[in-house]
């Protein structure tokens, strides 16, 4: 689910070509960012250096490659650029024609920062705007853990929200989307750094231990993707406003919002197919309930600017309602206790999911 901008149109009349050595260079329309290409030879081996424009609002760039100008399908995407970085490398072979393709995606919501009921500071942040569905979980973790297919049986849904996945997954995750987007993972395990498949190697059951969320730490000043705390998905939720504007997240009518016990068909639907929030943001009252950084408290999470939760406890905090969910669980401050909204971390629940969140940086 994302918005692209294309840097250059593909109808035939309106492409330019200009053979460059070996391969063949793309420029955009006058109306669009230029894609640009330089050649770098790198210990004999000849690389097409591609530069563009930054796009505002883009959250990272796919980059594509193919020996056919016109094309309907580019396969999959070279590379992945993400942040303020707008250069990539490739080799070229000898004699080979090569056309190249960007596109920019715009699929995380800016959440200003303000007062929280004027009891804390929240600093800006991103949120995506959709949940994260099956097809991008398999695409970075290799593995679908969901319940629910799609309506014709097909075990994996593009378009259905990821769930059964537990708390260590949803950490998981997200450094390994970092590290697929080059930037810098959040998380670190024990005294092993950032990188998943260290935490495997040196314990390839270190997420089947509840107790190990303990030893779990995120380095707040890192620019990769992390889980929200509870009050910055609060925050979103209300869509930076306090009080909140809406009983559910965009309205106070649950049915133009959420999906939940009433509607759901009792499963997964579609992500962003509900009314979103005044920023942009979908399904945060219904379909499926998202994982949050925090471990679970009695009281809402307090104690200065940009809480993040008790020091200690057995469960992490888990917000939103789901498909499954009664209509006074679905509303922007309900945080009740019990399964599937606090729960163990290494529990796995078909109507428990997650959405990524990313700090504001100037």
């Amino acid at each position: 689910m994302s918005t692209t901008f294309y840097l250059r149109r593909l109808a035939k009349t309106t492409i330019w070509m200009v053979m460059v050595s070996s391969f063949i260079l793309l420029y955009a329309q006058p109306e669009a960012p230029e894609i640009q290409i330089q050649i770098l030879e790198v210990d004999g081996v000849q690389n097409a250096v591609l530069s563009w424009q930054q796009i505002e609002g883009a959250d990272y760039y796919a980059v594509y490659s193919s020996s056919d100008p016109y094309t309907d399908d580019w396969g999959e995407s070279l590379a992945v650029v993400a942040d303020s970085v707008t250069t990539y490398m490739v080799p070229i072979e000898e004699g080979q024609n090569r056309f190249f393709y960007v596109t920019a995606q715009q699929v995380m919501a800016l959440v200003d920062g303000d007062q929280f009921v004027g009891e804390f500071e929240i600093d800006p942040f991103y949120m995506s705007r959709f949940l994260v569905t099956q097809e991008e979980y398999i695409e970075i973790m290799d593995d679908n853990p969901s319940h629910f297919a799609d309506e014709q049986g097909n075990p994996v849904a593009r378009n259905l929200p990821v769930e059964s996945v537990n708390w260590f997954d949803a950490i998981e995750y997200c450094n390994r989307l970092s590290i697929d987007r080059g930037l810098e993972p959040v998380y670190s395990y024990l005294h092993l750094g950032t990188d998943p498949d260290d935490w495997y190697e040196y314990d390839d059951r270190w997420n089947q231990q509840s107790a190990n969320h303990r030893n779990l730490s995120c380095n707040w000043e890192a620019n990769g993707y992390r889980l929200p705390t509870e009050a910055e998905w609060q925050h979103a939720a209300n869509a930076a406003e306090h009080p909140a504007p809406y009983m559910y997240a965009g309205s106070n009518d649950i049915n133009d919002v959420a999906w939940y016990n009433e509607n759901s068909n009792e499963r997964t639907n579609p992500v962003g197919t509900k009314q979103p929030n005044s920023l942009g943001i979908f399904d945060m009252s219904g379909n499926v309930i998202e994982w949050c950084w925090d471990m679970y408290g009695f009281e809402f999470p307090s104690g200065g600017d940009n809480p993040t939760g008790p020091e200690d406890g057995p469960n992490r905090m888990g917000r939103g309602g789901s498909w499954s969910s009664f209509t006074g669980s679905c509303q922007v401050d309900s945080r009740s206790y019990g399964p599937g909204r606090s729960d163990l971390p290494i529990n796995r629940r078909n109507n428990i999911g997650l959405r990524v969140v990313r700090g504001h940086r100037d």
